[in-house]
């Protein structure tokens, strides 16, 4: 298919081609939406090294491709995306926390932090990254939650349907993530970051 009318195509077309067997056009839903994906990932579990967000978000399409003849239409494309995001970020916690205990187990440094991780949070100063480090410290469910309202502008109820939750739980951890935010010292600095992120 011609470029210009490939960029035509709406995702629900190309997931409707991708079902019937045309697997090339996941190469398109890859470039429209890895960025905001991955960013989506490194919001979420912050402790993702640069490989393992590439390495998650490759899943994620993989997956992608594997489900689309259970795509519906009725189901935003973003947030049927999304959910698959959150189970393999999910299930990428779940794994690291599990060799976390064996390595644990054989050393004796219980403070191990990866090097990666410490050097990526050591030169934050700009104040959206002071404002990010905040986030970071909020549960995971809240963190994504939030993620998910304020950065891709997801109302409720694709929330919940991205989620597999009900949306009056979807509210209550947003409102528990804002009002941590918000009695934090540094609340002046996360509204201002969030206002300036938004302009």
């Amino acid at each position: 298919m011609p470029e210009d009318k490939l960029a035509e195509q709406t995702d629900t077309q190309l997931m409707n081609r991708i079902a019937s067997g045309e697997t090339i056009y996941l190469g398109e839903l890859y470039r429209r939406h890895n960025r905001k994906l991955k960013a989506a990932l490194y919001h979420w579990v912050p402790e993702m090294t640069q490989e393992d967000i590439e390495d998650v978000c490759q899943e994620v399409f993989i997956a992608l491709g594997k489900t689309a003849k259970n795509y519906k239409d009725i189901s935003k494309f973003k947030s049927w995306l999304y959910k698959i995001a959150s189970n393999k970020a999910l299930s990428w916690r779940r794994n690291t926390a599990v060799r976390r205990r064996l390595f644990k187990m054989y050393t004796s440094n219980k403070n191990i932090e990866s090097d990666s991780v410490a050097a990526s949070r050591a030169d934050t100063t700009s104040m959206r990254q002071v404002a990010w480090q905040m986030l970071t410290k909020l549960p995971y469910e809240q963190r994504q939650v939030l993620w998910l309202h304020l950065v891709e502008g997801f109302d409720g109820d694709e929330i919940a349907e991205t989620m597999g939750i009900n949306r009056s739980t979807v509210y209550s951890r947003i409102n528990r993530a804002r009002n941590k935010l918000m009695s934090d010292k540094n609340a002046t600095l996360w509204k201002n970051a969030m206002n300036k992120d938004r302009q």
